[in-house]
């Protein structure tokens, strides 16, 4: 069955939202790019559990690093760019549907944004300690994955009501 494309007005906190997630991908690429050439050619490129790094490798890594930012970020939104496209857990009907995709619209727009901080977060730990500045990752790495898990659980729950309204 074909899903009508439903156009989701954009609010101020979708703005805020794709604005923060874009200074934060603009701050992963700018920061990394200008402290590359001052990396010593071996960096971490792995961090344990405990936050420490346990795996070394050439710089050039972090460039993967921040690819990698640019790419899930372009993935992302071309994701919230089409809701009809993506598989929902839950039973869309015609009476749903639009609300279904509200719902997965501001949640790819949260998780854009828990991602982005990941990976600066991530970009911003590799510079710090391979310059010497701190010894791993710190509880903000904590912090963030556990917002991006709260924010995802709390968006399927939020979609399992819409299914389940009388």
């Amino acid at each position: 069955m074909q899903r009508p494309s439903i156009p989701i007005k954009l609010r101020s906190t979708h703005w805020f939202i794709e604005g923060f997630s874009i200074l934060l991908l603009l701050f992963g690429v700018a920061y990394g790019s200008l402290n590359y050439a001052s990396l010593p050619q071996t960096i971490p490129t792995h961090f344990g559990i405990s936050g420490q790094p346990n795996g070394f490798g050439d710089k050039y890594n972090l460039l993967v690093v921040i690819g990698l930012n640019v790419l899930v970020f372009g993935l992302m939104s071309l994701a919230r760019r089409y809701p009809a496209l993506i598989n929902y857990p839950f039973q869309l009907t015609p009476k749903n549907e639009e609300n279904h995709f509200k719902n997965a619209f501001l949640m790819i727009s949260v998780m854009k944004l828990f991602l982005t901080l990941l990976f600066g977060e991530i970009i911003y730990s590799t510079v710090q300690t391979s310059l010497g500045h701190q010894s791993g990752l710190g509880i903000v790495m904590l912090a963030i994955v556990i917002g991006f898990i709260f924010s995802v659980g709390f968006f399927l729950y939020k979609g399992y009501l819409i299914s389940n309204k009388p």
